[in-house]
């Protein structure tokens, strides 16, 4: 993400840069399509933010030639998602500023910083206060708990598959942490072979039981989690990047400033799946 001193285009924020929320934390899981399905831009500080959904579509049928098509309307409803901001301040010399390195290393560090914040939040916030409940937290979804992989292998995860698919889910992404996906790459058959081939376990875009796998070091330790991004709705603001000389104006310093507002939230909570892996041994 670009540091820009000025934008001089918007009284009201004369120092601050706007940034799509695509460019500025792209990497964040909240805006990858394979997780969530992306709602409107959310615009100012409002506290929620109702997202239209349709919870089950129109029907078709076979109709004989020159016969009446009976209408089949889909099924509208919506999401109202709570929304918080997520904020970032921080110093930087001038001199630093002024260097193309010194500037590009902080917006890349303010980039990482907002992205884990914002993968953090989606994935395990309490929810207390009003605050959106992370992914994880939230009741109601269909979950298997202790799943012992040196006994059953991958079975728990196709389980999961199975019965997720059988309420209606369309699964799109196994999310889990590095080492939870090493220790499925370390599961062996009874021959001695890996469970997981070597080409699947080597590729850049890993995909189990044909469900793209996702890394993300935020997801908690033994979980996995497998979603629908059709079940999952998902906003972010804009991201305000602003910088002001006036506070450290004695040491020759900038105060920079990020800020960025993001919501979500589980249609049908039951067609999301938690997976608890019994502790390795």
């Amino acid at each position: 993400m670009a540091i820009t001193t000025s934008l001089g285009g918007e009284a009201a924020f004369p120092n601050t840069s706007w940034v799509k929320p695509a460019e500025a934390i792209g990497e964040a899981l909240i805006l990858n399509p394979a997780i969530a399905t992306q709602g409107p831009l959310i615009e100012g500080d409002a506290p929620s933010l109702r997202i239209p959904i349709i919870t089950a579509d129109p029907t078709a049928t076979i109709v004989a030639e020159a016969q009446q098509i009976t209408e089949s309307q889909a099924a509208l409803s919506e999401v109202v998602v709570q929304t918080r901001k997520l904020a970032l301040l921080t110093s930087i010399s001038n001199e630093a500023i002024g260097s193309g390195n010194g500037s590009d290393m902080l917006g890349q560090g303010i980039t990482r910083a907002m992205v884990n914040a914002a993968d953090e939040v989606f994935l395990n916030n309490p929810g207390d206060n009003g605050e959106p409940t992370g992914i994880v937290n939230i009741a109601g979804q269909t979950t298997t708990a202790n799943a012992d992989l040196d006994k059953n292998g991958l079975s728990p995860i196709l389980d999961m598959i199975a019965q997720l698919t059988d309420l209606g889910a369309n699964v799109t992404s196994l999310l889990m942490r590095y080492s939870t996906w090493a220790r499925l790459q370390g599961l062996v058959a009874t021959d001695g072979r890996p469970v997981i081939t070597p080409d699947v376990a080597q590729t850049a875009a890993p995909v189990l039981f044909g469900v793209p796998v996702i890394l993300n070091a935020h997801v908690p330790a033994n979980t996995i989690v497998v979603s629908d991004n059709s079940n999952i709705v998902a906003s972010a603001s804009e991201v305000g990047v602003a910088t002001s000389t006036d506070a450290l104006f004695s040491k020759d310093m900038s105060m920079l400033r990020a800020t960025s507002r993001i919501g979500f939230g589980l249609v049908q909570p039951n067609r999301n799946g938690i997976i608890t892996l019994k502790p390795k041994a």
